[in-house]
């Protein structure tokens, strides 16, 4: 499963993935995310919220697509940080 984070909305939304432009990737988005391969957190959602424009509307009407971190979830915070770390990303 692929986690996105506001950046990715974002950024696809101010540049190459504009919804007038390109709803094809909207459409794929959804699609992914009811086969279970990609969603996002709801903190992600809420930065969304805060705006005023299309992704904003998206968001809201995507609800099932942001999900909440849990405990169980955050048992993985450390490992993936590891990971992250030995990678070497700047």
């Amino acid at each position: 499963m692929y986690l996105v984070d506001a950046n990715i909305l974002i950024e696809a939304k101010n540049r190459y993935y504009a919804f007038d432009i390109a709803p094809g990737f909207w459409e794929w988005l959804d699609r992914v995310h009811r086969q279970g391969v990609t969603c996002s957190i709801d903190s992600v959602r809420d930065e969304l919220l805060r705006g005023d424009d299309e992704l904003t509307g998206w968001a809201t009407a995507h609800r099932e697509f942001f999900r909440p971190l849990d405990q169980r979830t955050t048992t993985h915070f450390g490992a993936l940080t590891a990971w992250v770390t030995a990678q070497g990303y700047r």
